[in-house]
C-alpha cells in the first residue's frame, strides 16, 4: 500500500478501517461514486478532480513529446547536417524508453497499489528532461533525453489509466477514457505548433523552458489530489455487488441472514480475489487483451510514422516553415479532441466492437488520401478528415480492456494499461523509424499505402474478434468465463468459492460477452 500518509476518513470505513458495505434493500447499485456521492468526499478526492488530474498528465506528457517534432528535423538535417532517418530515431528512442519500462511502472503499482508516487517520479523526470535539451550538443545527448522522456511517459500513461479504472465502473469507462484520450489528442494539436512558434520567434531555447514549467505545475496538481476514498468506495461497493449476487442463489428465508453476513465477514474473503494479481501468461490470452493492444500497435504506427515524414513532406511541397509544419497538425488535432469523448460516449452505449471495425474501415481509406491533395487548402481539408477518422479506432481498444479488468481482473489494472502503453509504446518505435526508411525510398506515397494495408488486416482480424469472442450466446458466456476462472485458480492456487462469490456471476460473464445486453440488465 501506498506509504504517504494515513487514508482520510470515508463514510464506510469502520473504526478499524475496515470496508464494511452498507446493506441496501434495493439491491446493488452501479455508479460512479457508489454509496458514496461525490459531495460526500473531499474535494481533491472527487472523481471528476482525478479524471482532470490524469486527463492533464497525459496532455503535458503528450505536449512535450510532440512539441519537439517539428524541431527535431531542422536539429538533424542543420545542426547536425545528417540524413532524415535520424530523425526517425530520435522519436524512437523515445518509444523505446516507454517500451522498456512500462511493464515495470505497472507491476510496481499494481503490487503498492500505489497510484500516485510512479506519476509524481515521471513528471518529475519529464521537466527534467526537458531542461537536459538545452546542454545537447552532438547526436547521442539528443538520443539520451528523448529516452528520458520515454522512461517518465512510461509512469504517466501506465499509471494514470490504471488509476482511471480503479476509480470509474466499466459501464462508464468509455466515456471517461474518451475524456483521457481528448487530452492526448490536444498535446498533439497545441504541441507542435506550440513548440515550433517558439522555436521560430523567440528562441530555440524557449520551448525547453516552457516544457519545464507546465511539468511543474502538473506535478503541484498530482500532489493535491488523493484518489484513495474514491477506490475505497468503488471497492467496497464492488464487494458488497458480490456478495449480494451470491446471496441472491440462496432461499428467500435466508437471504436476510446471508446480507447480514456479507456485511460483517463475506466481504474479507472477496477481497482476497480482488486483491490477486494473475500471471501475465493469463492476461496475454484474453481475447480482449491481445487483440485490442494489436490493433494499437498498428493504427498507432500510422499516426505516430506521420511525426517525421509530414513535415518535410510538407515543406518540399509547399515550401512550409517550421512554425507552419506545426500549426497544420492542428487540423489533426482539433477534430481528434472533438471526436474522441462522442466516440467514446457512443462505446458506453452500442457496440464498441463494431465502432472500432467501422473505424478501421474509415481509416484504410482515409490514410493514403493524403498524398493526393497539390493546394494547400486541399491538404488542410484531407488531414481534417483524417483526424476526425482516426478518433474512432483509437478510443476503443480502453473501455473494451477497462471491462475485462473490472469484470475478470480487478487487481491487475496497472499490469493490463502497462499491456496496452507497451503495445503504443511499441507503435512509437517501430512507426516513425518505418516510415522514415520508406519515405527516403518512395516518399509519402509508399508508407501510406503500406500503413492503409496494415489497416486493413486489423480490421479483418477485429471483425473474426467480434464474431468469435463477443457474440457468444449468454448460455455459452457463463462456460467460457468459468473455464478462465479455473485456469487462473489452478495456476494461483485461490480456491475457485472465492470466486463464485464476485464477478463470475450470470450478470457479469454476460456484461463481458455481451456489454449491450449487460448494459440492458443493469437497466432493469
Amino acid at each position: 500500500m501506498s506509504t504517504d500518509g494515513p487514508v482520510p476518513p470515508s463514510p464506510n470505513l469502520d473504526h478499524n478501517h475496515r470496508l464494511v458495505p452498507a446493506v441496501n434493500e434495493a439491491g446493488p447499485v452501479t455508479s460512479a461514486v457508489y454509496r458514496t456521492s461525490e459531495t460526500q468526499l473531499p474535494l481533491r478526492s472527487r472523481p471528476w478532480m482525478i479524471v482532470t488530474m490524469v486527463t492533464l498528465v497525459v496532455f503535458v506528457d503528450i505536449l512535450i513529446y510532440s512539441g519537439v517534432i517539428p524541431i527535431l528535423p531542422y536539429i538533424v538535417q542543420e545542426q547536425l547536417q545528417l540524413g532524415p532517418q535520424y530523425t526517425g530515431y530520435l522519436v524512437g528512442a523515445y518509444a523505446a524508453g516507454l517500451l522498456i519500462t512500462t511493464p515495470v511502472f505497472g507491476l510496481i503499482s499494481d503490487r503498492r497499489q500505489d497510484r500516485k508516487w510512479p506519476i509524481v517520479i515521471s513528471l518529475a523526470a519529464l521537466g527534467v528532461a526537458s531542461l537536459l535539451f538545452l546542454a545537447c550538443t552532438k547526436y547521442w545527448h539528443y538520443l539520451v533525453v528523448r529516452f528520458v522522456q520515454g522512461v517518465a511517459g512510461a509512469g504517466n500513461w501506465t499509471v494514470g489509466l490504471a488509476l482511471i479504472s480503479d476509480v470509474f465502473p466499466a459501464n462508464q469507462l468509455g466515456a471517461t477514457m474518451g475524456i483521457v484520450m481528448s487530452g492526448m489528442s490536444a498535446g498533439n494539436l497545441f504541441g507542435p505548433s506550440l513548440g515550433g512558434t517558439l522555436f521560430d520567434h523567440l528562441g530555440q531555447h524557449t520551448p525547453y523552458y516552457l516544457f519545464a514549467i507546465v511539468s511543474a505545475l502538473v506535478l503541484a496538481l498530482r500532489m493535491f489530489v488523493d484518489e484513495r476514498p474514491a477506490m475505497a468506495a468503488k471497492r467496497q461497493q464492488r464487494r458488497r455487488d458480490q456478495a449480494l449476487a451470491a446471496a441472491s442463489d440462496a432461499d428467500s428465508d435466508d437471504v436476510e441472514k446471508a446480507k447480514e453476513s456479507a456485511a460483517v465477514g463475506e466481504c474479507e474473503s472477496i477481497a482476497a480475489d480482488d486483491e490477486a494479481i494473475p500471471p501475465l501468461m493469463v492476461l496475454l490470452r484474453e481475447p480482449a487483451i491481445w487483440v485490442n493492444c494489436l490493433a494499437v500497435v498498428v493504427m498507432s504506427s500510422i499516426l505516430t510514422g506521420f511525426e517525421p515524414v509530414l513535415p518535410p513532406y510538407l515543406t518540399e511541397t509547399f515550401g512550409t516553415t517550421v512554425a507552419e509544419n506545426g500549426y497544420l497538425f492542428l487540423a489533426i488535432g482539433v477534430p481528434n479532441i472533438i471526436v474522441g469523448p462522442i466516440v467514446g460516449y457512443f462505446c458506453d452505449r452500442y457496440s464498441k466492437h463494431l465502432i472500432m471495425i467501422a473505424g478501421l474501415a474509415l481509416a484504410a481509406i482515409c490514410v493514403p488520401l493524403i498524398t493526393l491533395p497539390t493546394t494547400m487548402g486541399a491538404c488542410i481539408a484531407v488531414l481534417i478528415a483524417f483526424g476526425c477518422v482516426f478518433a474512432v479506432p483509437l478510443t476503443p481498444p480502453l473501455p473494451d480492456m477497462g471491462t475485462v479488468v473490472a469484470h475478470k481482473y480487478p487487481a491487475a489494472s496497472g499490469i493490463v494499461y502497462g499491456l496496452f502503453n507497451t503495445a503504443f509504446g511499441l507503435s512509437m518505435f517501430i512507426g516513425p523509424i518505418i516510415s522514415s526508411q520508406l519515405y527516403s525510398v518512395g516518399g509519402l506515397i509508399l508508407p501510406m499505402v503500406i500503413f492503409s494495408g496494415f489497416a486493413v488486416a486489423i480490421m479483418i482480424l477485429y471483425v473474426w474478434y467480434y464474431w468469435r469472442h463477443c457474440r457468444t450466446p449468454p448460455a455459452d458466456a457463463a462456460a467460457v468465463a468459468s473455464q478462465s476462472d479455473v485456469e487462473w485458480h489452478t495456476m494461483t492456487g485461490m480456491p475457485t468459492a472465492a470466486r463464485s462469490a464476485s464477478d463470475s456471476s450470470a450478470a457479469d460473464l454476460v456484461a463481458v460477452a455481451d456489454p449491450a445486453n449487460g448494459a440492458r440488465r443493469e437497466e432493469h
